[in-house]
């Protein structure tokens, strides 16, 4: 007897759109000849089985099938809708791994020749997520009568539909977050801002207040690479803001801004239309407006330090400047210049301590 070769084309898993049809596997394959020709037109003979546990498990829902194969050799199945003496239904899908095996007769008989088994993979437990002991089909969708739900793939999300159509998206980072997007943009302007993140334990309570700078939320602040933040309207968590870059318009629930490199960082907010930028900046010792000497910022110290031997300096920290209205140590935006303490020419270390909201003081030593 010729031998013929069963060719596995695809597997398909759908579930009725039928309250009363069971629910169906899709199955495709390709019969070819022992000389690789296929057969064509020709009636098929199947038996499909379920098996359990690995590919030479015990086999817990068995059918035949008599098809045929079309002009290209393909012959085309539903497993779950044979003759069979067991009930597709009941298989606890859940209870796997399960394996399909394949036996095929050419000549369209019970003689099964041709043997093929493959594992089922992730696709037909859709049919325990609907059909299980805790799933329930209902005119509005799935019930579920069980304990917790688990994603387990990282990153996984919920979507949901509005009744206009939009899907939304849920999700959750690795601090805990979650991103609950309501809009592209919010349209709520609040009367102060505040910072939070995986730089203070996510607690709304010791949240950075910004600082105000013309009419704009302005915050300075040294990050690691990797940190996350999100903007609060008040010290709590009733109104959140995040966003999906680094500039934009700041979006109610958003997610979390992540810090992509260890720096001192300038946040601004334009208070009026909520147009937001996290920016990497530099720090100056601005010496009489002409020549600007870098400073240092000491990370375990939290200060930017240079040295100087001119008589009047000022701090350009990102574009804005910082002087000393009272020559009293404390810094001011725009404030005063500053006038060196020690002798003309004398070599003076400056320290200066910048607060978030743009308050600070600085040393002369």
């Amino acid at each position: 007897m010729k031998k013929t070769i069963l060719s596995l084309l695809t597997l398909f898993i759908t579930l009725s759109a039928f309250a009363q049809a069971p629910e169906l596997i899709n199955y495709q394959a390709i019969i070819r000849s022992a000389d690789g020709n296929l057969v064509l037109d020709s009636p098929i003979g199947m038996q499909i089985s379920i098996l359990q546990t690995s590919a030479t498990g015990s086999a817990v829902y068995t059918e035949t099938h008599t098809t045929t194969t079309n002009a290209n050799g393909l012959v085309t199945i539903m497993i779950g809708g044979g003759t069979s003496a067991d009930d597709f239904s009941a298989i606890d899908w859940s209870n796997g791994p399960y394996f399909i095996k394949t036996e095929t007769d050419i000549a369209g008989g019970t003689n099964y020749t041709i043997t093929g088994t493959s594992q089922l993979l992730s696709v037909p437990y859709a049919l325990y997520a609907k059909n299980g002991t805790k799933f329930t089909e209902t005119n509005e969708g799935l019930e579920y009568d069980g304990g917790n739900i688990t994603l387990t793939q990282p990153g996984a999300t919920i979507k949901l539909t509005s009744p206009n159509g939009t899907v939304y998206e849920i999700g959750v980072n690795d601090s805990g977050q979650l991103s609950l997007p309501t809009s592209g943009t919010t349209a709520t302007v609040p009367t102060q801002l505040y910072a939070y993140g995986s730089f203070n334990g996510w607690d709304a309570t010791t949240a950075l207040q910004f600082g105000d700078y013309y009419q704009n939320y302005v915050g300075f602040k040294y990050f690691t690479a990797g940190t996350e933040i999100k903007f609060l309207a008040a010290q709590n968590e009733g109104v959140v803001y995040g966003g999906n870059s680094l500039s934009g318009i700041l979006i109610e629930n958003g997610n979390a801004f992540v810090i992509p490199a260890n720096g001192f960082y300038k946040l601004e907010v334009d208070r009026y239309n909520l147009q937001y930028s996290i920016t990497s900046i530099n720090a100056v010792l601005n010496q009489n407006y002409t020549q600007n000497t870098t400073m240092q910022y000491d990370v375990a110290n939290n200060f930017f330090y240079s040295t100087s031997d001119y008589s009047n300096i000022l701090f350009r920290i990102g574009d804005i400047e910082f002087g000393d209205n009272l020559s009293d140590g404390i810094l001011e935006v725009e404030g005063a210049i500053i006038t060196n303490p020690f002798p003309a020419g004398w070599p003076t270390l400056y320290k200066v301590y910048l607060n978030f909201n743009l308050t600070g003081n600085y040393t002369a030593e």
